[in-house]
């Protein structure tokens, strides 16, 4: 494990490779995945960095995704509208089918 400035970091393990490609595997982990992470790992050559337990997260950087998920369940703000809209109709019939309450006196 080393600790550092992410630039120098990156710089050491492109290094790493182009010295020593026969050692590791052909790809810095957190480089590009997830659209770039502040930790980076290498991995000996044969181990695959599914095998060290790190998902496959893809090039798209995560909050992009969220984004895309939010928008496309919030467009217009329709969906939260109607469920407003339905949650107040149940609230007004539930009171209509109580009643109104009694005074109670002192």
């Amino acid at each position: 494990m080393i600790y550092g400035e992410y630039g120098k970091l990156l710089e050491d393990a492109k290094s790493r490779l182009a010295r020593f490609p026969e050692r590791y595997e052909p790809k810095i982990y957190g480089e590009r995945d997830g659209g770039g992470t502040q930790v980076l790992y290498l991995s000996k050559a044969g181990i695959g960095f599914d095998k060290l337990g790190l998902p496959n997260l893809g090039e798209e950087p995560v909050p992009e995704v969220a984004q895309a998920v939010q928008h496309g369940v919030y467009r217009g703000f329709i969906a939260p509208a109607a469920l407003f809209v339905i949650l107040g109709g149940v609230i007004w019939r539930n009171k209509r089918a109580v009643g109104a309450p009694e005074e109670v006196k002192p």
